[in-house]
């Protein structure tokens, strides 16, 4: 089909109502056009241009050019808001507005703090009214029914500390049996957790006036380990018994006398041939020199009195209330002693005598 040719009249028609600024459609009924046609004919104005010079040059004014510029910025606009409305809200949350140098300086301080109350909490001092008093040191204990635990002996020994006179007492751990760890123990065990404490509790109840510091022994400290709960602590608490977790430095003064009291449940450098090298190696190695050193764990019974830098020491390895267990049948060791070292400290000089045991010591002081 033959298309229709543009007359010069039809052509000045759509310039004039573009100009007019009509829509296409519109113009293109007007001429009997299609608004395609209209639109591509006006796209070529410089044809038509030496039959309609007034509206060329209104075409490429400054001011044509500015209002169609904002014309395409509103329709831009309008398109844009149409979209936001379909987009999902946004919900602003939480914003850290503490900078890592805060954060730094905070925790600073924190630690520090820490470091402070780590090292106090390990220092404490007793003082003492009597010109000489005894002091008695129990480790061992591994309370649990139904097994190869000397309670008798232990139940006596803790209400002959209690009666005595000017005697006190320190205890060096493992308080109960505590089997949650190790499997064989567990399996092998004639008593739950839960009963040992209940028992232990009682046994404290009965030495408490006279127990005035304690540290916690590697089986009691499975309960924390595993779920985060200090028994040890919280019991030493309710008694008001000062209680370190694993080391405790203690002034024992008695009349015008001072004497450092060392007690761990476990120390490194021990010795199958001699038992009291660990205590021994722990005063050579350690922060803080001591007269009298601690140390339980091994479940062999030793005292002695040795000398360092010029003074009388003495070291300690309380015996243990477990007599024997499958793993020190298994390993080949000998029953244990429960023993109680014994030291008798005076007010009016500078003197330990040790005991390896609190019956030995009262048999002495009766005999004197």
């Amino acid at each position: 089909m033959q298309r229709k040719s543009w007359s010069a009249e039809d052509k000045a028609k759509v310039l004039k109502l573009r100009s007019k600024e009509l829509e296409w459609s519109e113009i293109g009924k007007a001429v009997g056009r299609t608004a395609e046609s209209c639109r591509k004919l006006y796209g070529e104005g410089r044809a038509v241009a030496p039959q309609n010079p007034k509206f060329l040059a209104k075409k490429v004014s400054p001011e044509h050019v500015k209002r169609d510029a904002e014309q395409a910025k509103e329709k831009a606009a309008m398109r844009k808001a149409a979209a936001m409305q379909y987009a999902p809200p946004v919900i602003t949350g939480f914003i850290d507005q503490e900078s890592v140098a805060d954060k730094w300086a905070a925790a600073e301080q924190e630690n520090t703090h820490r470091i402070e109350v780590s090292k106090a909490r390990q220092r404490f001092e007793a003082s003492f009214s009597e010109d000489w008093v005894l002091i008695c040191a129990l480790s061992d204990l591994h309370i649990a029914p139904g097994n190869t635990i000397d309670l008798r002996r232990m139940r006596e020994d803790a209400e002959l500390i209690r009666t005595t006179e000017r005697c006190y007492a320190v205890l060096a751990g493992d308080a109960i049996d505590n089997h949650i760890k190790i499997r064989p123990a567990m399996l092998a065990a004639r008593s739950q957790p839960s009963d040992q404490w209940e028992m232990f509790e009682y046994w404290l109840g009965i030495i408490a006036p006279k127990l005035f510091c304690a540290v916690a022994g590697n089986h009691d400290e499975w309960t924390n380990q595993f779920a985060g709960i200090d028994m040890m602590g919280w019991l030493m608490s309710q008694r008001k018994i000062h209680y370190s977790k694993d080391e405790a430095r203690i002034t024992c003064k008695v009349g015008g006398q001072s004497y450092e009291l060392a007690m761990r449940h476990q120390y490194r450098m021990n010795s199958s041939f001699n038992q009291t090298h660990a205590v021994k190696q722990w005063l050579r190695n350690g922060e803080d020199a001591f007269d009298i050193g601690i140390v339980g764990h091994h479940h062999e019974a030793a005292v002695e009195s040795f000398c360092w830098h010029s003074r009388q020491r003495w070291a300690a390895r309380p015996g243990a209330y477990q007599i024997t267990s499958a793993y020190t049948r298994t390993y080949g060791w000998n029953d244990a002693i429960p023993t109680v070292p014994t030291f008798l400290l005076c007010g009016d000089e500078r003197r330990i005598i040790g005991f390896a045991d609190i019956r030995d010591a009262l048999k002495v002081l009766k005999l004197a």
